[in-house]
């Protein structure tokens, strides 16, 4: 029985599920695919620094949601023909400051947006459960 969530939506596509790294679709060459634990995150500054460190963010990076945003729909210091972010070990964050997290998921799929109008694939997954060995 699995208990992974896949939303597909018209901007973007969001997963939840326990192990995603192992359910990963082919991507084409030259994808960017990230996965980094969120585990410590107290506050959603925690998961901003995450994201930005796995997404190799530049040095102006806000810390805050229009920055992310920013910095999402650019990515041009990371190029990539599709990009993939797996935030695992994101439970606790979801519990702890679930508000944030959502506000996170929309300001990922505003970034979604843009990219899918120029065809590049760019994806979410929450890994809600135990890591993978």
């Amino acid at each position: 029985m699995s208990s992974r969530i896949d939303i597909k939506l018209e901007c973007g596509d969001v997963d939840f599920g326990q192990s995603l790294v192992l359910d990963l679709p082919v991507y084409p060459v030259g994808a960017v695919i990230r996965r980094v634990s969120i585990k410590g995150a107290s506050d959603i500054l925690g998961v901003f620094d995450a994201v930005a460190r796995t997404c190799e963010f530049p040095d102006y990076f806000g810390r805050n949601f229009d920055a992310l945003c920013d910095c999402l729909r650019d990515m041009e210091w990371l190029q990539g023909s599709a990009y993939v972010l797996i935030l695992a070990d994101a439970s606790d964050a979801w519990k702890r400051f679930p508000l944030d997290m959502g506000i996170f998921t929309i300001v990922w799929l505003t970034a979604a947006m843009s990219w899918r109008d120029s065809g590049v694939p760019f994806k979410l997954g929450f890994e809600m459960g135990p890591t993978p060995n």
